[in-house]
């Protein structure tokens, strides 16, 4: 076969000559004559076509399933007696359009884009990027836009346009089919077609072997298989298109006030949203009615059955009361015994050992409750009621004294242990310097952590390990203007405002800064009488001499932020509710303070 040229004919016979070889056909097609002497003249007819379909070296093609190549190359000429039916398929029997170029010398493509002309060069192409490509290079003054065919609007990219036009609206009402909008999910049935009436009068009991009305010639043979089965399909599919449109999209949903129907429930719901809105509240109003109407009814059965249904016992698992005394006493029992939860499944036939050792973790669960329970808080000190409405009539001196009574007691010395010695000396007589000095030493020595030999956390970096210069740019930055600061101010002062050496300067005249700060502040100040106001009354203090309670220091501490800074000896809040969980201890701290009238000056470094 000669790759370079191969002639095509719109003609059918029963046998093709390809390279040199003679080709019989199974069946013989219809049409006009062929020139026999082809292989004369050396044109090898490679390509047979009849009925939009090609034989290619002896192999049956659909013509539009050939490659552009080879569907690109010239045709043969077609008789004048040959139907337009006959033509293949091809961009090169379609229509030629120009591409106009408006008064604003911008040129509009079409899109679906066809075969175009240039008006300008008059060159002829199929593909749109090919024509964008020849606009660009050729004639790069005019500005391309591209066309919808249906609704006309412009946008500046094909992809743009081509994406629009599957989506027009002006192109979906123009269809004949049964189409769907794309926001409401609509279904139109648009009039029928010609095409539509054509095939209405098309009878369905048409013999198959009635010989085909196309044909010429009355003794005319039948077509191939294939070319029966293809015709056979597109009649179908003709058909289908046709049908009512019950048929086609089967249920539906009809509009009660309006003629419009929809394919889906959601689109006819957002018809009814904007289109009608009364009628979708009353419906909703009737569905929330009859929704409680049958709750209620539903919730009268359930009573009627319940009280007519006898009593069920109660669920008690899988595990009964008697297996469950069993169990503990063969607990108790066999205390002790390797394999405990083998030894009792021995005794408890149907239960599992991960059963058995389940309910004995439970049970001591259980039993570790109750006994929390039953437990009776000890009594302390701190804890021993109190009578406020008696300690308002005491003195100053009559409340240290109960309070002292209260902290020598043995309750206290059990619950708080070191801090209650401490306070009872103090309470004593001795040195409040020294024994503050000596609580404070050891509330440090219980919180105090051990040294690490390193303040580095194990993840960070060693320091002599090398920075990027990114991390290092900042800290250089600040070295040097603090090493400017030092030096020389003036300098930085110019560098800050943009090297300016005159915007550092203050054109102020200082005689008149002074003179403004002399008639603000220089003269004597008015003062004022306070004789005409009233004395205030003597404030009562007895309320501040009162101990610390337990109680108010507790609110204090739940008060207090968890994640509070420590201070430089490194004790936060965390630490003191370790060792002193009934703040007991910091209680009788705050009253070592109250009751010494002084605080050692470093109980702000704790």
């Amino acid at each position: 076969m000669e790759t370079s040229r191969f002639s095509t004919t719109g003609t059918a016979q029963s046998c093709v000559i390809v390279d040199v070889r003679e080709l019989a056909l199974e069946q013989p097609l219809q049409g006009s004559g062929v020139d026999n002497t082809c292989n004369t003249i050396r044109r090898l007819p490679s390509i047979l076509i009849t009925h939009g379909f090609c034989f290619l070296d002896g192999t049956r093609i659909e013509w539009a399933k050939l490659p552009s190549w080879l569907a690109n190359d010239d045709i043969g000429d077609i008789t004048e007696s040959e139907p337009l039916s006959m033509l293949p398929n091809t961009r090169e029997n379609e229509p030629t359009r120009e591409v106009q170029i408006g008064d604003d010398n911008t040129a509009y493509i079409i899109v679906p884009f066809h075969r175009s002309t240039c008006t300008k060069c008059k060159e002829t192409f199929i593909q749109a990027k090919d024509m964008a490509k020849h606009f660009e290079a050729k004639h790069s003054d005019v500005f391309l836009s591209f066309q919808c065919a249906a609704c006309g609007t412009n946008r500046n990219r094909y992809r743009q346009t081509a994406c629009h036009y599957p989506k027009c609206r002006k192109r979906l009402s123009k269809k004949g089919d049964t189409i769907m909008t794309t926001h409401e999910g609509e279904l139109r049935q648009a009039d029928p077609s010609p095409l539509a009436d054509s095939l209405s009068t098309i009878s369905p009991s048409k013999d198959p072997a009635e010989p085909n009305s196309n044909t010429s010639g009355g003794d005319a043979a039948p077509l191939a298989p294939d070319t029966e089965q293809a015709e056979a399909a597109s009649h179908t599919s003709t058909v289908e298109a046709v049908r009512p449109m019950t048929e086609i999209t089967g249920k539906q949903f009809p509009c009660t006030l309006c003629e419009r129907n929809f394919k889906t429930k959601i689109g006819l719901g957002q018809h009814e949203r904007y289109a009608h809105p009364d009628l979708r509240n009353n419906n909703r109003i009737e569905n929330v009615k009859a929704d409680i109407e049958r709750k209620q009814v539903n919730r009268k059965r359930k009573v009627t059955a319940d009280s007519d249904a006898e009593p069920k016992s109660k669920t008690r698992g899988i595990w009964s009361e008697e297996e469950v005394t069993k169990l503990l006493a063969l607990c108790e029992e066999l205390k002790g015994t390797k394999n405990i939860n083998k030894a009792i499944a021995l005794h408890l036939p149907g239960k599992t050992n991960k059963q058995i050792s389940d309910k004995r973790r439970n049970l001591t669960a259980v039993c570790k409750s109750k006994q929390a329970k039953v437990e009776e808080p000890k009594v302390t000190a701190a804890r021993k009621p109190t009578k406020p409405t008696q300690r308002e009539q005491l003195t100053p001196q009559a409340l240290v004294n109960e309070y002292k009574d209260e902290v020598c007691d043995k309750g206290a010395e059990e619950t708080v242990g070191e801090s209650a010695k401490i306070l009872r000396s103090v309470l004593s007589g001795a040195d409040p310097g020294a024994i503050q000095f000596e609580l404070l030493r050891f509330i440090i020595d219980k919180c105090k952590k051990p040294e690490k030999d390193s303040d580095v956390p194990p993840n960070m970096p060693p320091d002599d390990q090398p920075k990027s210069r990114r991390q290092q740019k900042k800290p250089d930055e600040f070295r040097r203007v603090q090493s400017l600061f030092d030096r020389n101010r003036k300098q930085l002062a110019a560098e800050i405002l943009d090297r300016k050496a005159e915007a550092a300067k203050c054109n102020i005249d200082p005689k008149v800064v002074a003179d403004t700060y002399q008639a603000r502040f220089g003269g004597e100040s008015q003062k004022v009488d306070l004789s005409k106001y009233p004395l205030p009354k003597p404030a009562n203090n007895q309320l501040l001499l009162k101990p610390f309670t337990r109680v108010e220091v507790t609110k204090a501490v739940k008060r207090a932020k968890r994640d509070s800074a420590a201070g430089p000896d490194g004790i936060a809040l965390d630490d003191l509710k370790s060792i002193d969980k009934s703040n007991a201890m910091i209680t009788n701290i705050y009253n070592v303070w109250l009751f010494t009238s002084s605080s050692k000056h470093n109980k702000g470094e704790s």
